[in-house]
């Protein structure tokens, strides 16, 4: 597949989540002639295990990111509010910002590719993929634009710890052979979320395996893998 002219939405939690997932990709997209949009929802002030998450800091390390990219807009919807408390926005007031009212919302971006979250037992993770998965359910396009392609991803920590095995179902893989110094660059550009230690799958080496792990499942160097729950053509 090339991108040429096709517009690719990522939708994530959080400040990072967009290069974990799909930080290849977006450069692929871009590379190849294409639009590249991000919304990301929430940022806050956190104490985390080995880090601390800062509003101020990881607002620059997102501005940082979404320049290499290249990115055509994005938005970072709620800064220093609803971070790791994103279950507790009603869902419908969520489904509106996805749907309609963000300055990247799937309405105004009208994506050929939309990606965003699978299940997880991440709070923030769920509260987005149940609405995006409400934002996304297929009505007549005189009422309603559906992308026609989406797409999940779910992180290397959340397959590993998750009594959903429904990860093992990914069914679509982005060729990143050509993108690893790129996603490198990425993943550099959030010092305070990558880590140090070995043990941690988050640290840039770490990250770069698991896309070549997901590559010899597609017979590629390396890759980025979703699961397909909607494809139209």
């Amino acid at each position: 597949m090339n991108f040429e002219g096709k517009r690719l939405l990522v939708i994530v939690p959080h400040p990072d989540d967009e290069t974990l997932a799909a930080g290849g990709f977006m450069a692929r997209v871009k590379t190849e002639g294409g639009h590249v949009y991000v919304m990301v929802m929430a940022t806050g002030l956190q104490p985390q295990y080995g880090s601390r998450s800062e509003s101020v800091i990881r607002k620059a390390e997102l501005e940082n990111s979404m320049r290499i990219v290249g990115v055509d807009r994005y938005e970072l919807v709620f800064e220093d509010i609803h971070h790791l408390k994103l279950d507790l926005i009603p869902r419908k007031d969520l489904v509106d910002i996805i749907e309609d009212t963000s300055a990247v919302s799937i309405t105004k971006v009208r994506p050929d590719i939309l990606v965003f979250p699978g299940s997880s037992f991440n709070q923030d993770h769920n509260a987005i993929f149940e609405a995006c998965l409400t934002a996304t359910r297929p009505y007549p396009e005189a009422l309603k634009f559906t992308p026609p392609i989406i797409l999940l991803f779910s992180h290397f920590d959340e397959q590993a710890w998750n009594t959903n095995t429904s990860w093992q179902n990914n069914n679509f893989w982005v060729d990143i052979s050509g993108y690893l110094d790129v996603k490198a660059r990425l993943l550099g550009c959030y010092p305070s979320q990558i880590k140090q230690h070995r043990g941690h799958w988050r640290t840039v080496e770490n990250v770069l395996t698991v896309n070549k792990m997901c590559g010899l499942r597609a017979g590629v160097e390396a890759a980025e893998e979703f699961r397909c729950i909607r494809m139209l053509i």
